[in-house]
């Protein structure tokens, strides 16, 4: 319940803006599983957008809704999660793995290279909390 009520609070998406890295300076500030949990969010939501695009152009399936749906849903939890890593590392890394688990069965290939990378940052920042 925590995830969903972190998602629907209204100053969410102004705070996630403002957290995430906007150029390779603020890239290089950030910690490793960081920067891979952000990684991974920016590609879920960014390359399942033009695939769904393209996807839909070719051919018109059903289940390409589904994977844009649950990379768009997904990958912008990634980017809450990676905004909450201050406050408690490890909860919040553990969140970022079952995001990564659930796009690489989920998105599609969009979803197993962003799930695959953000599920990455997670074990590392799960491993190197203290």
């Amino acid at each position: 319940m925590i995830i969903f009520n972190s998602l629907m609070d209204e100053d969410t998406l102004t705070q996630v803006y403002e957290s995430s890295p906007k150029s390779i300076a603020d890239l290089e500030k950030m910690a490793i599983p960081a920067v891979l949990i952000t990684l991974g969010g920016y590609v879920a939501m960014g390359l399942g957008f033009t695939h769904f695009f393209v996807s839909v152009l070719t051919r018109t399936e059903l289940i390409f809704v589904f994977q844009f749906i649950v990379n768009l849903f997904f990958g912008f939890a990634l980017l809450v999660s990676n905004m909450k890593l201050e406050e408690d590392m490890r909860r919040w890394t553990i969140f970022a793995a079952v995001f990564g688990l659930i796009l690489m069965v989920l998105g599609g290939a969009v979803g197993a290279i962003s799930g695959f990378i953000a599920l990455t940052g997670a074990v590392l920042g799960f491993i190197d909390v203290d």
